[in-house]
């Protein structure tokens, strides 16, 4: 796997982890590392972890008596020690930061040591996490959640208090409208995976409307239009048995679906704008949502049947077209 760190911080590295520099030395190698490390993406941080200790020269597990009193003159070296081998030194590291969170990454060191092998450093952690994880600014803790908060579930060692303390900071109502305002805008990046994994706490339920008709990216409003027309969010919780044949003891693995329902209603005419839409993707949900959604009050599913009934795109023609046969069979009226 390629090198995560760039060369230039090798040696800068290497004069921190030594804990023998002078104060204003270490303030200043400090602020250049933690504006270089800005610039990696949250989700590297737990790979980024072994070559920060590697570089720093921190092979061994003992606590280093120079970092603890350099830590003691220059709390932002925390953000450093954090990675250190030694709990105690992480523990120590946790209880000294005293700024914000100024970056994602800086937010992913936080959440690596939430989910700490060592009980105190996980502890200290949470102290750490409700000091400085900042609801204005909002970018440091809404680029986390776009950015890895998804990886975090695969998390073992944290339980369900350390998980809240991060869970409640993105819920945040300023960290909430600038993931939106992301979400909205921005045209890269695994923006339709993050969504998907937001979806799962109804932090966002409240920009959905705006997400299903006014995303650059037709995924987000695919996302959004699917879950305003179910009226829920679904997600895979795991994976579960499911028997083919019992007899011959034969079984599948199957997703295990986990579904919460939204908070806000379908907007009026969602459906008819989705089969309407230029995006293929929007017109595959208006179809699936003819055969399988729930129906809302005021919609019109035959006008939208129609419409997808001349579609393009043989799937959701077929769709349609199958829908309204089976409208006319059961004798229902094509105006439900």
């Amino acid at each position: 796997m390629a090198a995560l760190l760039p060369p230039g911080l090798i040696p800068l590295l290497a004069r921190l982890g030594r804990g023998d520099l002078p104060e204003a030395a270490t303030r200043a190698d400090m602020a250049a590392l933690r504006a270089a490390l800005s610039l990696i993406p949250p989700d590297r941080a737990p790979v980024l972890e072994r070559e920060l200790r590697a570089a720093a020269g921190w092979w061994a597990r003992d606590a280093d008596q120079g970092l603890a009193r350099a830590l003691g003159c220059v709390p932002e070296l925390g953000w450093l020690l954090l990675f250190h081998p030694d709990g105690h030194l992480r523990e120590r590291a946790a209880g000294a930061i005293t700024d914000s969170a100024a970056t994602p990454f800086e937010v992913a060191a936080i959440a690596l040591r939430l989910n700490d092998w060592a009980a105190p450093v996980r502890d200290a952690a949470r102290g750490l996490a409700l000091r400085a994880l900042p609801e204005e600014p909002a970018a440091p803790v809404a680029g986390f959640a776009l950015g890895a908060l998804r990886h975090t579930r695969e998390w073992g060692r944290w339980g369900a208090v350390e998980r809240a303390v991060l869970e409640r900071a993105i819920a945040r109502p300023l960290v909430a409208d600038h993931i939106a305002a992301r979400l909205m805008q921005n045209r890269s990046g695994p923006l339709g995976t993050a969504l998907h994994d937001l979806m799962r706490s109804p932090v966002l339920d409240r920009h959905l409307p705006a997400l299903a008709r006014g995303a650059a990216r037709p995924d987000i409003r695919a996302l959004a239009t699917e879950a305003l027309l179910r009226g829920e969010a679904r997600w895979r919780a795991g994976w579960r048995r499911e028997w083919i044949d019992r007899v011959f003891n034969l079984a599948r693995r199957a997703p295990d679906i986990a579904r919460r329902p939204l908070t806000v209603p379908a907007p009026e005419g969602l459906l008819a704008e989705a089969a309407g839409a230029r995006a293929l993707m929007l017109r595959k949900v208006a179809a699936r949502h003819l055969e399988t959604g729930p129906a809302h009050p005021g919609e019109d599913r035959a006008a939208a049947a129609r419409v997808l009934a001349e579609d393009p795109n043989p799937a959701v023609r077929e769709r349609a077209r199958r829908w309204l046969s089976e409208a006319t069979a059961d004798g229902s009226s094509p105006a439900i």
